[in-house]
């Protein structure tokens, strides 16, 4: 039994797939990280705009502006 753990705690053929399962929780866990923070300022940015665009103020109607689309007497037409 001795012999068989001996064996088995100084055989390192899995040691590369614990490394690569380790490295990868890492870059899982990092990428998680990352994503919450660019989450959390496209929210602010989203609402500043939209803060922003909710405070404008516009004509009420634009296509009933009160506009003179007559010609003009200082306009000459030859």
């Amino acid at each position: 039994m001795k012999t068989a753990l001996k064996s088995f705690l100084s055989n390192e053929s899995g040691a590369v797939s614990t490394d690569w399962i380790v490295l990868t929780a890492v870059v899982m866990g990092l990428a998680l990280v990352f994503t919450a923070v660019i989450v959390s300022g496209t929210e602010n940015a989203s609402n500043d705009i939209s803060n922003y665009m909710a405070n404008v103020q516009t004509d009420t109607d634009p296509l009933q502006a009160n506009v003179d689309i007559t010609a003009s007497t200082d306009i000459a037409l030859n």
